[in-house]
């Protein structure tokens, strides 16, 4: 899976990189996001998207991963490390997504759902050897906002040097709300860091 994830994601950025030679960026994005989960699994939650947009269709391949605190989830923001390290339970998802995405400017927000793969491992207590595992199926859905560049400018290499051409290439930062109704249902909210295109750059 993690193959195919990283095969998508190459073919993607190939194309992308493609027409905007041409003048004509398609829209594709990676998303990295952190945050926490509540529900049936209750944790931190770690996770990774690539997105293409056709017109205002979206197309989405999301990975998440959720440790599950069970005992001490309340001390989560005092003690970060040390509650992640006495997580015994994890959650991994494999989802694709079809939503709508609205652009304004540097501003757009998005509605997916969709269907997933998840499966939850229970860990010992070293968290290395996993006890037992439970697969099942889901249904993905997301909100998201984004913040971006709305025209094309120069890359900054560490925000001083400029370097190439104006291009529509950047960076992004957002808020996403997510969840997955399954036996394993949860609903979370995390802080989304992405780059690539996110929309069509004319000047």
């Amino acid at each position: 899976m993690k193959k195919c994830f990283f095969t998508l994601f190459v073919l993607c950025s190939l194309f992308a990189f493609t027409q905007e030679a041409k003048n004509s960026n398609s829209i594709f994005f990676v998303d990295f996001m952190l945050g926490a989960s509540g529900g049936n699994v209750s944790g931190f939650s770690s996770m990774a998207s690539l997105n293409y947009q056709y017109k205002d269709h979206l197309f989405s391949i999301r990975r998440n991963s959720i440790r599950v605190i069970e005992d001490d989830f309340g001390l989560l923001f005092w003690f970060l490390p040390f509650t992640l390290l006495d997580a015994q339970k994890k959650l991994t998802e494999t989802a694709f997504l079809y939503g709508k995405r609205y652009i304004k400017d540097g501003f757009s927000y998005s509605f997916s759902a969709g269907i997933s793969s998840i499966q939850a491992r229970k860990l010992d207590a070293n968290n290395v050897i996993v006890l037992n595992t439970k697969s099942m199926v889901g249904i993905p859905v997301e909100f998201n906002v984004r913040w971006f560049k709305s025209k094309k400018s120069t890359y900054k290499f560490l925000g001083l040097v400029p370097i190439g051409k104006p291009t529509g290439l950047g960076m992004s930062t957002g808020i996403k709300i997510f969840g997955t109704i399954a036996n394993e249902a949860y609903v979370g909210i995390g802080i989304n860091f992405g780059f690539g295109y996110y929309k069509k750059y004319i000047n």
